[in-house]
Formats: C-alpha cells, structure tokens, sequence
C-alpha cells in the first residue's frame, strides 16, 4: 500500500469521525429540547386538568347534598350508599368526556424539533383528573366515612 493511499484512507476516517461526533451532539441537544418539551406538555396538560376537576368538583357538589352530620345521621345506609353510587357515576362520566376533550386540545410546541404531542402518555391518562376531583369532593368523603363506621 502506498503512502498517499494510506493517508486518504486515515482522512476519510478522520472525517466521518467528526462527521458522527457532531451528529452525536446535535442529537443529544435535540434529545435534551424535546425532554425539556415533554416536561412543559406535562405541566400544560395537567393544569388542564386541574382546572377541569376543581369546575367539575363545585358542578357536584352543586348538584349532590352538602354533608350534614344531623341529616346522614338519620339517613338510612342503602340512601347514603345510592348517593355515593351517583357521586362516582357522575364523576366517572365527566371525567370520560373530560379526558376527551382535552385531548383535543392543541400543544402550542407541536412538532417543534420532530416532538409530537399526541404521543404523550399523559394525555391519555384520567388518573390525575379522577384524583383532583376527588381530592375536592370533602362531602363525599364524609358521607363514605359515615357509611364506614356503621358497618366496622
């Protein structure tokens, strides 16, 4: 092998080593932005929801009797328990129509760097939409602690 031969050969590799080591920081910096886009989607998706379960949190307790000790004292255990079942149907309904609106909703950064919201697995999820609501329905957890302490 001659000398010229060996030194293209060596200039060749050195290229594509520079040529692959930017590519590798390119991709890391574009891996880094659409982690940091991931994060906003997050927090923008669960203000949605937040929002959306304290609305539908004053929506039934509007629609369902604030808890009052005197009344559900005296209320039989079969009435509380049909109210409780109504409670969680409703909140089961609402959250199913919430959910799918808000996954119609528009992420400003779609697309942006190749990131695509509807991939979000957030997105998908009731589970913090079910847990605000509840966090914020207080009759209802003491209507379930009164039917609690009757059969324990």
């Amino acid at each position: 092998m001659k000398y010229n031969d060996m030194k293209s050969v060596n200039i060749i590799d050195f290229n594509k080593l520079i040529s692959n080591n930017l590519n590798n920081k390119l991709d890391m910096k574009n891996e880094i932005i659409i982690r940091f886009i991931k994060i906003i989607d997050i927090a923008y998706i669960f203000s949605f929801y937040v929002f959306g379960a304290f609305i539908h949190a004053l929506l039934l307790s509007s629609l369902f009797n604030e808890y009052n000790k005197e009344v559900y004292e005296n209320k039989s255990s079969f009435k509380i328990f049909i109210e409780i079942c109504l409670i969680f149907a409703c909140i089961g309904i609402l959250v199913y129509f919430t959910k799918n609106l808000f996954e119609l909703i528009p992420f400003p950064l779609d697309g942006y760097k190749g990131y695509r919201h509807y991939r979000l697995k957030e997105i998908n999820t009731a589970i913090p939409l079910t847990y605000t609501i509840l966090f914020f329905q207080k009759g209802l957890r003491k209507k379930l602690g009164v039917l609690a302490k009757r059969f324990m």
